[in-house]
């Protein structure tokens, strides 16, 4: 699978103190890992999964979600309004060009009262500072956006949503060490093959052959510091990604729109 089983889980059981969960849309849900690990969190639970890649129809033949979605949600959202009690996005949203219409068509797939479960890397997360283009989730240019939790609570309020569930600690990745080598390495000592590279010298073809030796020594020292930072980083309010879970209101969108915009006329005249 693509994560621990225990991360999936918790992911999924992240909204058991305010819902149980009847139908689920994983969004970017690639092959469906989460969808078929989560089944045993909420096994009465349908799981939906929608991607941009063929992967999601191969998780649908497999059985790892009851319907895949090939696509982007804002361009599926119009076919499927209110369809979910549960829409997720684990480190997807920042990826998306746009996340307010990320948000907007969750907000639309969901019924009224449905929850929005969102993961995404922490840009406030000390290692980020401390081992700068090396933090492996900066990811760049991959993650187009690094929306700390100010900025996406202040997101999901403006589309409609109140968030109940701010989590740290529990959503911390075991990534800083290994990766920030890897990437440390491949900054020293780049892909010498790539088509834009003239070919290169017998000096840099033995200086890169030198540093990846080496290099490769120290992948124990790093994957032995991840193992020991993954439980302590936390502990010491150091976390390199959150989870936000937030409700969706109550009210039919057209009659929330309509009361936004009475609410904006109303500040408007009193400020005159």
């Amino acid at each position: 699978m693509g994560a621990p089983l225990d991360l999936y889980l918790a992911r999924a059981r992240v909204v058991e103190s305010l819902a149980t969960p009847s139908r689920w849309l994983d969004v970017g849900t690639a092959h469906g890992h989460f969808c078929c690990a989560a089944q045993q969190a909420w096994p009465g639970t349908k799981f939906d999964g929608l991607d941009i890649s063929r992967g999601i129809e191969q998780a649908e033949r497999a059985g790892w979600v009851g319907h895949a979605y090939r696509g982007f949600l804002p361009d599926v959202a119009d076919g499927i309004v209110g369809n979910y009690d549960v829409v997720s996005l684990f480190h997807c949203l920042e990826h998306t060009p746009d996340p307010r219409a990320e948000i907007g068509a969750a907000y639309k797939v969901l019924e009224p009262g449905g929850l929005l479960v969102i993961e995404v890397p922490d840009p406030e997360c000390a290692m980020g500072r401390l081992l700068g283009r090396f933090w492996f989730p900066w990811f760049q240019p991959q993650h187009l956006h690094m929306l700390s939790v100010k900025n996406l609570t202040k997101l999901l309020r403006e589309a409609g949503f109140e968030p109940a569930i701010v989590q740290r600690r529990q959503a911390h990745l075991q990534v800083e060490f290994g990766t920030a080598l890897m990437l440390f390495l491949s900054w020293l000592a780049p892909r010498l093959t790539a088509p834009w590279r003239r070919p290169p010298s017998r000096f840099e073809a033995v200086k890169t052959q030198l540093i990846w030796f080496f290099g490769f020594a120290l992948v124990p020292i790093s994957m032995l510091l991840d193992a020991i930072g993954a439980p302590l980083l936390p502990k010491l309010g150091i976390s390199n990604a959150y989870r936000v879970v937030a409700r969706r209101d109550r009210l039919p969108l057209p009659q929330r729109r309509a009361e936004v915009v009475i609410a904006k006329a109303s500040a408007e005249a009193q400020m005159v």
